[in-house]
């Protein structure tokens, strides 16, 4: 795989995983029961830390000398 595919694949999974906080972060304001609204805090959470990896993994593909620095 390319840098670029690379590239385009963490970018990807990026806008797919905002998308899916978004739809989590409708879903928490509708919702009244407790217990629901923090199962979806826990999937959010989640999906956060998850997005936080790739975000940092296509700034690492992005700027390698930086990776090699630290």
């Amino acid at each position: 795989m390319t840098k670029e595919e690379k590239k385009a694949t963490l970018e990807a999974k990026i806008e797919e995983l905002q998308a899916e906080l978004k739809k989590m972060r409708k879903l928490k304001r509708a919702q009244k029961i407790p217990l629901v609204k923090l199962s979806i805090d826990l999937s959010m959470s989640v999906c956060q830390g998850q997005l936080k990896g790739y975000q940092h993994w296509l700034e690492q593909l992005e700027n390698p000398l930086e990776k090699q620095a630290k």
